[in-house]
């Protein structure tokens, strides 16, 4: 299965209020310390195996299981609030991201988005409009930063594209005009 087919699972199962043990599960996912992720790391990998039977948790290295830990994180911090329907961008625009935050975000390596995500998520948490984001480009983000230099270049382009279109197009709106020409 694909990574992005895996975190639509997660979203739909781990964002699922009827889940057994729903609040208890999210808090300690919300909670988790990635230098040491304890009890927090068996939650997630559960979840993990559970949307995709298929993974061998027992060939996957440290490194990619650092990679699902971090995305499983940053998702339950932004309160699984992952949906297509509205860009990365769109998301960044909402949190009145700044362009040197987005510069920090897009050459930060795989140690610093460590720092960096689960932030950007807990604020995403307070943001009402819109109600979702794309996370996948940050999933895309996570894994080629880890493993894949060549397309971690491509990845912050569609990002940067992303917020930049989204940053237009806010701009664009009346209500933005009236307070830029006050």
């Amino acid at each position: 299965m694909k990574r992005h087919e895996i975190v639509v699972r997660l979203v739909r199962r781990l964002g699922n209020s009827e889940l057994p043990n729903f609040m208890g599960v999210n808090a300690a996912l919300r909670r988790m310390n990635l230098d040491e992720p304890g009890n927090s790391a068996m939650i997630a990998l559960n979840a993990l195996v559970t949307v995709d039977p298929d993974l061998d948790l027992e060939r996957m290295s440290d490194e990619h299981i650092e990679c699902w830990l971090l995305t499983i994180h940053m998702l339950a911090l932004a309160r699984w609030r992952h949906d297509r329907d509205h860009s990365v961008g769109e998301g960044l625009v909402a949190m009145a991201f700044s362009e040197n935050r987005l510069k920090q975000l897009l050459s930060a390596d795989f140690d610093v988005l460590r720092e960096l995500l689960p932030r950007l998520a807990r604020r995403f948490a307070t943001v009402t409009s819109p109600p979702t984001m794309d996370f996948l480009p940050l999933v895309d983000l996570i894994f080629a930063a880890r493993f894949n230099a060549e397309h971690l270049h491509q990845v912050r382009l569609n990002i940067a594209r992303s917020y930049t279109l989204a940053d237009y197009r806010d701009s664009q709106k009346p209500s933005r005009q009236t307070r830029n020409a006050s």
